[in-house]
């Protein structure tokens, strides 16, 4: 391999990346997961070594992210040394959750500092933390569309097709709401509820209804007979009108075909966050109803105004009001979701994405080319 955009007297070039991403095991359904897998394989496309350490999928939890770390200090003690080292929590800053990402930040910045391995966090979510604390505490850093002091925005992309989607219909009818959660926990019930806003849409549902839509919810735990009946009870307690068809299994690359409209009604803002659903689905060029939240504007507006269609974040009426405006309007929606799409569907954004995270680790440095 020769090396490109190397000249005396600025930073070498990378060969050797480590990953450190705890938990990063399949089914690759999750935005975390995804934007790690799409991160390593444009850096090994680059014609980087790149190494995931993510820990034994039955360890889970805690004992992943020790073994992660035992597996980075070897591989930083090892003559192979990496150049550099990319750290990304494991789950939300919240409960015991925060202390077990403080933990993998604040070692991994000690082994990356004993043995001259540069080490910087990336950001994909910090439910639970704000950026004044990220830019107080661990900066320099990166995180997923956000930028404030010493923390350096990188830009969420997709390395996997998205198939484009095309209308099927004049009048909409069919609504998705989509997410990837694996497990039929509590936790995981309440977060699509009232986190990742399925409750507002439930309330607003027999308003929908009464304009003529039906709506499909996508999530992987509805595998689960329990997790099926409760939403099923959710449905009928709150819009008794509404069709709701409950899918368990959804390709994300083909999902948005089979619908006229995306309705994600996420409800809770943090500092850094731009769901990955959200962006397939800006991608495939379906048009989408989405909470008008700060964490994702760079995705959701631009100068030339809104990119989908937006509403005030918990306002049910006005929800209601946003996915009614589909009907009067479809064909402007459908344009505007196509202009959109065209943006997003440009083959450098992985490429700019990981140049992003080899310039945060030695500023001018390039991979090799092959």
């Amino acid at each position: 391999m020769s090396a490109v955009g190397k000249t005396p007297g600025t930073a070498q070039d990378l060969v050797r990346v480590v990953l450190l991403a705890p938990g990063v095991w399949e089914p690759l359904t999750e935005g975390r997961k995804l934007y790690v897998t799409d991160l390593a394989a444009q850096l090994r496309a680059s014609g980087l070594q790149v190494e995931v350490l993510k820990g034994d999928r039955e360890a889970g939890g805690m004992r992943a992210i020790l073994q992660c770390l035992r597996q980075l200090r070897q591989r930083c003690a090892s003559p192979q040394r990496p150049d550099g080292v990319i750290v990304f929590p494991y789950g939300t800053f919240t409960g015991a959750r925060r202390w077990a990402n403080e933990l993998l930040l604040r070692a991994a910045a000690a082994i990356g500092r004993l043995h001259g391995v540069p080490t910087v966090p990336l950001f994909y979510s910090c439910a639970g933390l704000s950026l004044d604390h990220i830019d107080r505490h661990f900066a320099p850093c990166l995180a997923v569309g956000a930028a404030q002091g010493r923390i350096t925005a990188v830009e969420l992309a997709i390395s996997r097709r998205i198939q484009p989607w095309r209308v099927l219909q004049d009048t909409p009818r069919r609504l998705l709401f989509l997410c990837g959660y694996q497990h039929p926990t509590e936790d995981a019930l309440h977060g699509v509820l009232h986190e990742r806003g399925l409750m507002d849409l439930l309330q607003a549902g027999d308003a929908i209804a009464g304009d003529g839509f039906e709506l499909t919810v996508a999530i992987p735990f509805l595998r689960d007979a329990g997790m099926r009946a409760r939403l099923q009870a959710l449905v009928a307690q709150h819009c008794p009108r509404l069709t709701v068809h409950l899918m368990q299994s959804v390709d994300a690359g083909e999902v948005f075909s089979a619908f006229d409209a995306f309705v994600f009604p996420y409800h809770v803002n943090h500092a850094v966050f731009v769901p990955t659903s959200l962006l397939e689905a800006m991608t495939a060029g379906i048009p989408v109803v989405t909470a008008d939240l700060p964490m994702y504007r760079a995705l959701t507006r631009g100068p030339e105004g809104p990119r989908c269609g937006l509403y005030a974040p918990g306002d049910i009426r006005g929800l209601a009001a946003c996915v009614a405006d589909l009907r009067r309007d479809y064909a402007g929606a459908v344009a505007r979701a196509d202009r959109t799409a065209q943006r997003l569907r440009d083959p450098d954004r992985m490429a700019r994405s990981a140049q992003t995270v080899l310039d945060q680790l030695s500023p001018g440095a390039r991979a090799p080319s092959r």
